[in-house]
């Protein structure tokens, strides 16, 4: 049975394939579920069952695999894949392929999720791996018909939330007018680009707080904000408590 915690991360790793990899489940089934994230390289998945689907694959590809998928996995030789992989027990009901372009903030919450089990902490290393999945649930799932220009600014907030999103530079960026950028960002997101940049810097504050001991003032002007103050109160309206109060409940998790 699948619950929204992760309740145990059985191994992980980052791998560097040989040139003669390859990876056939075919003839078995796993035990549990399996974060596997391409981070260099090409190469090809197909996926046999449920449903059969094969994709092409390079950085940014990321499955969720189960005891219901048979799947083969081959690469170029020339240009061997890099992926990590975390199996796992529980968390969150996730689609079996999603594309997260770019990679970097997602390799970075599964590194700390490598670094803490590494180093024993069991509970912290569940922590990183329900963050890294909230990551690939935002993701943009599938880009066709998609407007591209959107989807890669909307990754781009995501990755670096800090930066200058004023609504004036978001629609500056798409090269249409701000009432259009508006239409856009609620078409593909449901929420406006101001709501939408919040967003994003709450999750990565969240991330923060969870996972250092940055001051309150400096995670506050890493995320663009000119005053702890009005960090602290967006954060409490869409959390429902302070950033200090977050970072005591992940500290007594």
């Amino acid at each position: 049975m699948i619950t929204d915690r992760v309740r145990a991360i059985n191994s992980a790793g980052r791998y560097r394939c040989s040139p003669d990899w390859s990876w056939d489940t075919r003839s078995i089934r796993m035990p549990d579920r399996d974060v596997w994230a391409v981070v260099g390289g090409t190469g090809q998945m197909t996926v046999f069952e449920p449903a059969e689907s094969t994709t092409t694959l390079s950085r940014g590809d990321v499955f969720i695999l189960d005891e219901r998928h048979s799947v083969l996995a081959e690469h170029d030789p020339s240009d061997p894949l890099a992926v990590v992989a975390v199996h796992f027990d529980g968390g969150p009901p996730l689609d079996l392929h999603y594309r997260v372009i770019p990679t970097e903030f997602l390799i970075g919450l599964v590194d700390r999720c490598l670094r803490a089990r590494l180093g024993g902490d069991e509970t912290r290393a569940m922590m990183w791996l329900e963050l890294a999945l909230q990551e690939i649930a935002a993701s943009q799932v599938a880009r066709a018909g998609q407007n591209e220009r959107l989807a890669t600014l909307m990754d781009q907030i995501r990755d670096r939330p800090g930066d200058d999103w004023r609504v004036s530079v978001i629609s500056d960026r798409l090269g249409t007018t701000p009432q259009h950028a508006g239409r856009l960002f609620r078409r593909a997101s449901g929420i406006s680009p101001k709501e939408y940049v919040i967003q994003a810097r709450t999750h990565a504050a969240q991330a923060y707080l969870e996972g250092s001991s940055l001051p309150i003032k400096r995670i506050a002007a890493e995320l663009g904000y000119h005053d702890e103050f009005h960090f602290s109160r967006q954060f409490r309206d869409r959390v429902g408590v302070s950033p200090s109060e977050w970072r005591d409940r992940s500290v007594r998790r």
